[in-house]
């Protein structure tokens, strides 16, 4: 049985990306999170659905890019 809810280590270490980039993404409402007491899980059909919208270039592009506006 794989796993339904990701730390977001589990996150940073399935994509590749950092936790800086993954909390970015969270802030900015592209990957949803659920908070279960003081810690932080993400769906792994959220995480799956992000990466198909990232595929398809839906995803904000400062954000994906790491672009920051000055």
């Amino acid at each position: 049985m794989s796993k339904i809810l990701l730390t977001v280590n589990e996150v940073c270490h399935a994509t590749g990306l950092g936790r800086s980039k993954v909390y970015e993404f969270v802030r900015s409402g592209q990957l949803p999170i659920l908070k279960i007491g003081r810690s932080t899980r993400i769906r792994a059909e959220d995480l799956a659905t992000f990466l198909d919208r990232c595929k398809k270039g839906h995803v904000a592009p400062d954000a994906y890019k790491g672009d920051r506006a000055q």
